[in-house]
């Protein structure tokens, strides 16, 4: 009896060496670890857990009867720092998923390249297109641009000489009394209200009035004698032989400008030398002023014709001969055609049997050249003959926007029903921002459009 117990006495005693040799074993471990973990510097929040357990076979057998989340204290873990292979091919994968997202639904865009229908006009020469103010359907329609400048110059009066000259200057006459024309021939009298007679040069149409506005013509008046008691204010005139009739109120005139030149008498003047030196001058510096300043004209849908500039000079020449003034002023008022694009185009076409109204444009108008009539006065004129010579391409225009709303969220299988409803156009391929899409965008802006010609 004593045996057995002495032998169990025994069989506890080296139970318990074993377990504190165990103890000592995992603190030596823990502590050979820990410091190494010191040296390396790792950061022990970045690693997975390695688990190095020397527990007894009792305390796993307990263990496994527990929650799997419990850390015994007496168990080390080490966290393992992941490679910087998987690290790189993580985020690798990230941008590919984040690219593809961001080119399927951000920035999803088409180029649309095309032809559009097209026509050649070649050796274009001694055709006369008629152009014209008024917007009619045989003819091309223009604005008139127009600027004016003025220059002066002071000249010597050196000569003394008898002078008789007659005033003139301008006046507009008015026909407020119906709507038909009235002809003044040549000669006609203006009367102020004081009796100053003024006779118009040559013959003149007054144009009919239309509805409550009056028909005006601007002409110039000279005086009936010489004197520079006729070099008059701006005043009001009536028509003498219109006295006694019902024309008589209806028809009037008005000046808008002092009348000059009148002279009498022995009077110091500007020699003709003088003047027509200042002339020269004064006319060529306008000259280039003008066309400079017309040049620079810049319309939507309209070109400039250069080439049609006109430069009307007016002066008081008749002053300075008469010896009412010494100062030469010259007034250069410029003309020139500003031409609109689609109906230069239209007009070109018009006769083209596969031109049936549709909008067009010129492709190339610098390869164009207008000449006109030595007759056109753009001044007066309202219409003239123009001499189009050259060669160029009449394309048909696309409804862009049009065509890019029928196209929204589209299958790029529906693309050519869509566009068979476009005769403007010959060919298009469209060509998506990513090549696994297939479909048009939902917005307007990232539908683009490049027009191709063979023939550039």
């Amino acid at each position: 009896m004593q045996d057995i117990k002495k032998s169990h006495s025994t069989s506890r005693s080296k139970a318990t060496q074993r377990d504190i040799a165990s103890r000592v074993e995992q603190y030596e471990k823990r502590s050979y670890l820990l410091n190494k973990k010191d040296e390396e510097g790792e950061d022990e929040s970045n690693n997975t857990p390695i688990k190095i357990d020397r527990l007894s076979g009792r305390d796993n057998f307990f263990r496994r009867k527990t929650d799997v989340n419990y850390r015994d204290p007496r168990t080390i873990y080490i966290r393992k720092k992941p490679s910087k292979g998987t690290m790189a091919f993580v985020i690798f994968l990230i941008a590919v998923i984040v690219y593809i997202v961001l080119a399927t639904y951000v920035f999803n865009s088409v180029t649309i390249s095309f032809t559009p229908k097209h026509k050649e006009i070649t050796n274009l020469s001694n055709k006369t297109f008629i152009f014209s103010q008024e917007k009619t359907p045989n003819s091309v329609f223009y604005k008139l641009a127009t600027t004016t400048l003025s220059e002066s110059k002071s000249l010597p009066m050196s000569l003394t000489k008898k002078v008789e000259s007659k005033a003139s200057g301008k006046i507009t006459i008015y026909n407020n009394y119906d709507n038909n024309e009235q002809k003044l021939i040549k000669n006609t009298r203006f009367s102020t209200s004081d009796s100053k007679i003024y006779r118009i040069s040559d013959s003149v149409v007054v144009p009919g009035k239309k509805g409550d506005t009056a028909g005006t013509v601007e002409v110039v008046a000279v005086a009936d004698s010489y004197g520079s008691n006729y070099n008059i204010d701006p005043t009001d005139f009536v028509i003498p032989g219109f006295k006694g009739g019902d024309k008589y109120k209806g028809f009037y005139a008005k000046s808008t400008e002092k009348m000059a030149g009148g002279a009498s008498g022995n009077m110091p003047i500007v020699s003709d030398s003088d003047l027509n030196s200042a002339k020269d001058e004064l006319s060529l510096m306008l000259d280039k002023k003008i066309k400079d300043q017309l040049k620079k004209e810049d319309h939507a849908g309209y070109f400039n014709i250069a080439d049609s500039i006109q430069v009307i000079f007016e002066d008081n020449e008749r002053d300075l001969k008469s010896g009412a003034s010494s100062n030469y002023t010259v007034k250069a008022i410029g003309y020139m055609m500003i031409v609109d694009k689609k109906s230069l185009a239209k007009n070109m076409i018009a006769m083209d049997k596969d031109y049936h109204g549709e909008e067009v444009r010129v492709d190339d108008i610098s390869k164009l050249h207008f000449s006109l009539k030595d007759t056109t006065h753009l001044d007066k004129d309202t219409q003239a003959d123009v001499l189009v010579e050259g060669s160029t391409t009449i394309i048909w225009d696309i409804n862009k926007e049009d065509l890019a709303k029928k196209l929204l969220g589209k299958s790029s299988n529906d693309f050519r029903s869509v566009l068979g409803d476009e005769d403007a156009i010959d060919k298009a391929t469209p060509e998506f921002s990513s090549v696994w899409i297939s479909t048009f965008p939902n917005k307007l802006s990232s539908i683009k459009f490049v027009e191709e010609l063979s023939n550039k």
